[in-house]
């Protein structure tokens, strides 16, 4: 089983925040994943770097921390070779 990465902490769309992040923890979950949440960039980043399970980050665009959702996700797709086996 591999872990899913999800940050989904948007402090402007509380409501929606939590619609999506429900769906998105049901659908992980049933695909077999184990949640972990971050939250926020930095935490997301911690998490990459200590864990080599992690095969899958999910992400809002407005995201706390030092990178919003966009700059995450190109720092992940950039250092994702060293994190992965």
């Amino acid at each position: 089983m591999h872990s899913a990465c999800i940050g989904l902490e948007s402090s402007t769309r509380v409501g929606v925040r939590n619609s999506l992040h429900q769906i998105a923890d049901f659908f992980f979950q049933n695909s077999r994943y184990d949640v972990i949440e971050a939250v926020d960039s930095d935490h997301a980043i911690a998490i990459l770097e200590a864990r080599r399970d992690v095969r899958v980050v999910f992400t809002d665009i407005q995201l706390p921390g030092a990178m919003d959702g966009l700059k995450l996700a190109h720092a992940v797709r950039h250092r994702s070779i060293s994190w992965m086996d």
